[in-house]
């Protein structure tokens, strides 16, 4: 068998997507807050990008300024357009009109002061100052501070001391302090002993409570309360004033205490209702309303001027053409797949959650003559805030469950039945899962018992075993 090199002629269709359309499919899935933080960068990085508003006024410049000075500004312009962004968008917020309105001015965001939470290690050094320590031991304490864990223990004793270079004796002195700081059971290297160091600063602690923390939490954990009654010879009306006692402990020190920023979803459609009549808007985008710099472009059109120079600016007009229509592209599909997600879903607009109906990605990429991944694009991190509350997009597409009683239900409808029907039940004799079923099927929805199981999981429910509670 021989083996020799021959040239061949094919001819093939292949897809190749530009980056321009790349660009367009990287914008139609973005949230508003990607979208804001991306539109920033593309102000910075394109000259020719600008933003429009009510108060922009066009500068006007000689005719005799030649085209190469010209670029030289931009070029010092584009070095402190970042620094300045910030102070020149304070200006415009802040610009004078005579037809002036309260509603376009800015408002103030309450939301970030929840957002500036302490954080628990920050909270544990603030406390250093009311302390008489040297600041050989200061130093210890504040080694073990930043030692913690995001739940407030610190593990790994040995190592740690080791990582330190300090004295044994010292850190443990150290530790010793960090106990005695708030919150209570901070430092500690479990859960038991943090919750042993929360006894003792609220001054609660009995030899049954460390007995149950030290040896039976598995059991309090899975409720078998019967179990430990028996193990402990007590009465239950006895055990039952120590776990009033435990539930009032956090399971970790640094349970109210926020490790994270929390991220607040804002929504990027509005439904409103005027009459008979469905009012879609969407959420104002900052710096959405872009448009060509036409000093700029005009600069392209002057006979003056690099060939190079010129080059890199058409480019630049190009670039910014195809971002103002695909942003335009992106606020047109976004209403129309809202208009057919509320003509599917009028009556959950009307009437609320028990009304939402089964619907797939399909319907409504037919019903708009898109694509699925293109509707699927759009969903994806898209709020809509309603008469009935904040919702995903997304939420709006859910399986169905065959009804007796004619159509399909929908797999969310009967999450909310499950659900009420969990929250309403006699606390001393929880609904089993086989029991739910039943019920579920009495109101004509056929389910399986798995598929219960699998909902009450989602939902965050524990098992009619662990939700038992005794008086």
């Amino acid at each position: 068998m021989s083996i020799d090199i021959q040239q061949k002629i094919k001819i093939n269709q292949t897809l190749i997507i530009t980056p321009q359309l790349q660009q367009a499919i990287k914008i139609l899935q973005l949230s508003k807050i990607e979208l804001e933080n991306f539109l920033e960068e593309q102000l910075i990085k394109n000259p020719i990008l600008e933003e429009k508003d009510e108060f922009h006024e066009e500068k006007e410049f000689s005719e005799e300024e030649n085209f190469v000075t010209s670029f030289e500004r931009y070029r010092e312009e584009k070095d402190i357009y970042a620094d300045l962004k910030k102070d020149t968008k304070k200006d415009k917020e802040f610009s004078y009109s005579k037809n002036f309105d309260l509603s376009s001015q800015p408002k103030f965001n309450y939301e970030e002061i929840a957002r500036e939470q302490v954080r628990l290690k920050d909270h544990i050094l603030e406390q250093l100052c009311f302390l008489s320590l040297t600041p050989r031991e200061k130093k210890h304490l504040t080694f073990l501070i930043y030692s913690l864990d995001d739940f407030g223990f610190i593990k790994n004793l040995d190592e740690i001391f080791n990582e330190s270079g300090y004295e044994k004796e010292e850190m443990q002195k150290a530790l010793f302090y960090l106990k005695q700081l708030d919150p209570p059971g901070v430092g500690a290297s479990c859960l038991e002993e943090s919750l042993l160091l929360q006894l003792e600063a609220k001054d609660q602690k009995t030899i049954l409570l460390e007995t149950l923390i030290k040896n039976h939490l598995e059991d309090l954990a899975k409720k078998n309360y019967s179990a430990i009654c028996k193990l402990l010879n007590i009465p239950f009306s006895t055990l039952q004033k120590s776990l009033e006692i435990l539930t009032g402990l956090n399971s970790y020190p640094a349970q109210n205490f926020n490790q994270e920023i929390t991220e607040y979803i804002t929504p990027d459609i509005y439904l409103t209702q005027n009459g008979q009549n469905w009012i879609i808007s969407l959420e104002k985008i900052r710096h959405g309303n872009l448009g060509i710099n036409s000093y700029y472009a005009n600069l392209v059109s002057n006979s003056k001027g690099k060939k190079n120079d010129k080059q890199f600016l058409k480019g630049k007009i190009k670039e910014a053409k195809w971002l103002i229509h695909s942003l335009e592209q992106r606020e047109k599909t976004i209403l129309r797949v809202v208009n057919s997600i509320l003509e599917k879903q009028i009556s959950f607009f009307n009437d609320g959650k028990k009304y939402l109906k089964p619907m797939i990605l399909k319907e409504i990429a037919e019903a708009t003559g898109l694509h699925e991944s293109t509707i699927s694009r759009i969903t994806n991190n898209k709020y809509i805030q309603t008469k009935h509350g904040l919702f995903e997009l997304r939420s709006f597409f859910n399986s169905s469950l065959n009804s007796s009683r004619g159509s399909p239900v929908s797999s969310s409808v009967v999450k909310l039945l499950l659900s009420q029907m969990i929250k309403e039940e006699d606390k001393t004799k929880p609904l089993s899962d086989t029991k739910i079923q039943e019920k579920l099927k009495e109101k004509g929805i056929d389910i399986a018992r798995r598929t219960v199981t699998k909902y009450r999981e989602q939902l965050g429910f524990l098992s009619s075993s662990r939700r038992i509670r005794y008086h």
